[in-house]
């Protein structure tokens, strides 16, 4: 793996390191959470259950507002509007079926995924530098996102006190 430092990489490789792990930690963190308050699905292993994204992100659909602060307004808007995302989410409409509860036609359900999809490109481009894309941007709109849900509600916020 290569050196992290941003001074030491190629300008292929540049990224903002500190950004990066603050938002694999806060990701982090919040699954647990959520896998806490309950917000689970079945897990590849019996009795160890993985976080439903999804499942939270309808809980919460109606408490979020985006509009709440001028950074997350911008975050929002950054991760829908962007046409790589954009492009992304109507191959997956076209392929969706209408009543699927996790249907990409939500937003609040399509930056669920966003928040993840950033979370699997950062982990590949930490661990496979040449074949993995760095988006700056698009980490610190997630971070912003992943931190505005991590208190919208009680129950995940009291389990993120425990596990901080």
């Amino acid at each position: 793996m290569n050196d992290l430092n941003p001074k030491e990489t190629s300008p292929n490789n540049d990224f903002d390191e500190q950004l990066v792990l603050t938002f694999l930690t806060n990701y982090h963190s919040l699954e647990q959470a959520l896998v806490q308050a309950g917000f689970t699905r079945a897990g590849h292993t019996p009795g160890n259950p993985r976080p439903d994204w999804g499942k939270f992100a309808r809980h919460i659909e109606r408490r979020f507002d985006p509009d709440s602060s001028p950074e997350l307004m911008g975050a929002v808007c950054y991760l829908l509007g962007e046409p790589e995302e954009q492009e992304l989410r109507r191959e997956r409409l076209q392929a969706s079926i209408p009543w699927e509860l996790s249907s990409p036609a939500s937003d609040i359900l399509w930056l669920s995924e966003l928040v993840q999809e950033i979370r699997n490109r950062l982990l590949l481009r930490i661990n496979f530098a040449d074949k993995a894309w760095s988006d700056d941007t698009g980490a610190l709109a997630a971070l912003f996102i992943v931190e505005a849900w991590s208190y919208i509600d009680p129950k995940v916020e009291s389990m993120l006190t425990h596990v901080h």
